[in-house]
């Protein structure tokens, strides 16, 4: 506002001097500038067409005193009454005012800030006789300012709450802090956090500020386009409300009717992958044109929680990891000792022990390879089926006629276990003995929950049943029976053995851990 400090002399001199031709409301009617003058009592007595924009109206009856529009505010927002006004204390004190930062509210509500430039008016004997002021609006210099002031409020809000993100793994603290920080970067009574549930049927109010109490952590509302951040996830964009009364692309849910929200905007968190977290929103009971900064801020919050989120993720799943990596090691180790032991009992001779503990050994050291490549999430049957026959047969002297599925961990070990002996016993004395047997292997759901496996040996040399059960017929059994809660019968054929195993599909496809049992 450089050269403007010097106004009220600028019009004082003005008026001294005579203007040929034209009379003085001709004059200030000419300018630009919003300008009006009282009598020596403030009523107003002149004004020029400037003035009545800026007011908003024109003033009659007993509003033509001190200043013309509906209500006047201080530059820090308290309310000025009119006999207080910049003009009213110009004739007051008989002391002209310099620049005085005010704001006009009109009829319909809207603010004009502006700078007030009262000066006494005198008459040739020094008495004065009424006030000249001219009003400067800086309602864009103003908003300009209010836009600087609160961008720098985002930024240092940003940066808390990052350093906050990289420094804590409470997501509860974080997102307490976050709607705190929303609420002021974006001078809002409300926030929230809103977390999609694991079916998505709803969302829930994690995290908030400015609700009622016993609102926060309890309340929900759905991911249809009733609600307006049911619609945010629909549309996969950021959304901004105006007017939620005369919204007409989703309808206002109760926690914002309730509230007696007006406008707001929202935006998705999103996880590591992609997929929604959940919903992100500001909200005030004021009516508001939310700009493209404040929908940048509300993202940058989102992408910080977004971030915050994977990385208490990542860090749960790595520990989840190294406990099943413990589990699995432990129970690895129980198996091998199991089979350390057994083996031993079974053995005639050191060679025969080492033989068949280091097949078994062998065997559960393949499946944790087939693991391994499956990245642990499971193995399918057909996979595993091929391993155990190609380790100890012709793949050509087996049929195979399974359906697949995948085997859990667990599953995978024992299975493997379990297809070992079932082999070595076709080898040592059974189908594959003497060269010439086949066998073949089919699987099947029963459409109970249970998966049906039959082993069907042919064509090698007669069998008979056993007088005594050796520890891999023991180990058969107690898988499928005792460890998966499965049915298993044993038919020993003079053509061949066949062994058919029912079992429950969570016990082969969970993550159960496997307990051999002697």
């Amino acid at each position: 506002m450089k050269g403007v400090h010097d106004i009220g002399a600028t019009l004082q001199g003005t008026l001294a001097r005579p203007i040929s031709g034209l009379p003085f409301f001709d004059v200030i009617e000419a300018l630009p500038a919003a300008i009006y003058t009282t009598d020596a009592n403030g009523r107003i007595d002149l004004y020029n067409h400037a003035a009545v924009t800026l007011w908003g109206r024109e003033p009659v009856g007993d509003e033509r005193f001190w200043c013309g529009p509906h209500r006047l505010f201080t530059a820090n927002g308290a309310l000025l009454p009119h006999d207080r006004s910049p003009t009213a204390r110009a004739l007051h004190t008989g002391q002209a005012i310099a620049a005085e930062e005010i704001a006009v509210e009109r009829a319909d509500g809207s603010r004009v800030a502006l700078l007030s430039y009262p000066t006494p008016l005198r008459n040739e004997h020094g008495g004065i006789i009424g006030t000249i002021t001219m009003m400067v609006d800086i309602s864009d210099r103003k908003a300009a300012e209010i836009e600087r002031d609160r961008r720098l409020v985002q930024l240092e809000a940003l940066s808390e709450l990052g350093i906050l993100a990289m420094s804590s793994d409470d997501l509860d603290a974080l997102f307490d802090q976050a709607v705190a920080l929303l609420s002021k970067g974006l001078n809002v009574e409300f926030a929230k956090v809103l977390e999609l549930s694991a079916h998505g049927e709803d969302l829930h109010l994690r995290a908030g500020i400015g609700w009622k109490d016993g609102i926060v952590g309890e309340a929900r509302v759905g991911t249809d386009r009733e609600s307006q951040a049911g619609y945010t996830l629909s549309i996969d964009e950021p959304v901004i409300v105006e007017d939620l009364a005369t919204e007409t692309r989703f309808s206002g849910p109760r926690l914002l009717l309730d509230h007696k929200v007006t406008s707001g905007l929202s935006v998705i968190i999103r996880q590591e992958d992609g997929r929604p977290f959940g919903v992100l929103g500001a909200h005030t009971s004021a009516r508001r044109q939310f700009t493209g900064h404040d929908v940048n801020f509300l993202q940058s919050v989102a992408n910080i929680l977004s971030s915050a989120i994977g990385r208490v993720v990542y860090r749960d799943r790595q520990t989840m990891l190294m406990r099943e990596l413990s589990h699995r090691m432990k129970n690895n180790m129980a198996v091998i000792h199991s089979l350390a032991r057994q083996s031993g009992r079974d053995a005639s001779n050191v060679a025969d022990y080492v033989d068949r503990f280091e097949g078994r050994l062998a065997t559960i050291e393949a499946a944790q390879d087939l693991l391994t490549d499956a990245d642990g999430t499971g193995v399918a049957l057909s996979a595993l089926l091929s391993m155990v026959i190609g380790s100890q047969s012709d793949a050509g002297s087996v049929t195979l006629e399974v359906e697949d599925v995948d085997l859990g961990p667990s599953g995978v070990q024992t299975m493997s276990l379990l297809l070992y002996e079932l082999m070595t016993n076709a080898v040592k004395y059974g189908a594959f003995s003497d060269g010439g047997g086949r066998v073949a292997i089919t699987g099947r759901r029963d459409g109970d929950g249970h998966y049906a496996l039959t082993w069907a040996e042919s064509g090698g040399p007669p069998v008979e049943e056993p007088s005594r059960e050796g520890f891999g017929s023991r180990l058969v059994v107690a898988t499928v029976e005792r460890q998966w809660g499965g049915t298993i019968t044993r038919d020993w054929r003079r053509e061949g053995l066949v062994v058919g195993c029912t079992m429950p599909l969570p016990s082969i496809t969970g993550q159960g851990a496997p307990l051999v049992q002697s």
